[in-house]
């Protein structure tokens, strides 16, 4: 599960693509439980959206090779599902996506 903070005057919905569900996740983030969060990193935008921060390997799943995102930022990796979600908001706030 992915849990992102959000701070409300700082958010603008430029697209809806799907129905987003904010839960109060204050207390979650002050105390990870360890099975749905390992740790809380805060990251940045410009660290997101820096190039070199960015990589894709392609990994052979379900009978094809398939982009595995990562993002590396102070000795951190973020990957995997949290990598992607990250990686279509980012598309989606700079207009980079240009849909399915």
């Amino acid at each position: 599960m992915v849990k992102l903070k959000l701070w409300p005057d700082l958010v603008r919905i430029v697209h809806r693509s799907t129905e987003l569900f904010v839960d109060k996740v204050d207390d979650l983030l002050d105390r990870p439980d360890g099975r749905e969060i390992e740790k809380v990193l805060e990251v940045p935008w410009s660290a997101l959206t820096d190039p070199r921060n960015f990589r894709i390997e392609w990994w052979e799943r379900a009978g094809g090779q398939r982009p595995v995102y990562f993002y590396d930022w102070q000795g951190e990796t973020i990957w995997g599902a949290t990598a992607r979600i990250l990686k279509h908001y980012i598309e989606v706030v700079t207009g980079e996506w240009k849909g399915r």
